[in-house]
């Protein structure tokens, strides 16, 4: 798995060392990228573009103030037109300014924003396998795994093709 880790150039902590260093201990089968986004209005258009550049999910971290609240509501709102158009997940994680008193605090809840996100990413991608094919109980019940006998399946020329139609309603 690939994770784009996206920030924004004006954040005022750098959580991406932390970040790489919890990958490594929680994941190592994880790639992570990194971009910056010029400003939190960006942060849409950087997640596309991330998305678009084979990485499986976006990352988001800002620092925040409670000024930018319009723009994080505006900002929510487009991630979810990018999942939508890229069929890939946005993790969005904010550490508001005005909550810490001390430079400090405000890089232990931007740590801790990250690696709760980053927690989520990696149970959502172990807990999602793909299913390659129909369990073997389930592909004998089916028709069209092999089970049907010929003349049993619709528009098959060797059954009566208006039989098999007033049969479906």
């Amino acid at each position: 798995m690939r994770i784009a880790f996206i920030d924004v150039e004006g954040n005022a902590v750098d959580v991406f060392q932390a970040v790489s260093g919890y990958i490594e201990q929680n994941a190592s089968d994880i790639e992570l990228s990194r971009s910056t986004a010029p400003d939190i209005m960006k942060i849409p258009a950087a997640a596309k573009r991330a998305l678009s550049e084979y990485n499986d999910v976006a990352l988001v971290f800002a620092t925040a103030t409670a000024e930018d609240e319009r723009a994080l509501d505006l900002v929510h709102e487009k991630i979810v037109d990018v999942e939508v158009s890229t069929g890939k997940y946005v993790f969005l994680a904010l550490a508001f300014s005005d909550d810490a008193r001390t430079p400090e605090k405000l890089e232990q809840e931007a740590i801790n924003a990250v690696e709760d996100q980053v927690s989520r990413i990696i149970k959502s991608a172990r807990g999602i396998a793909p299913l390659t094919q129909a369990p073997p109980d389930l592909a004998n019940a089916l028709p069209g795994f092999g089970n049907e006998q010929p003349g049993e399946s619709l528009g098959d020329s060797t059954g009566d093709a208006t039989k098999d139609l007033h049969s479906l309603f």
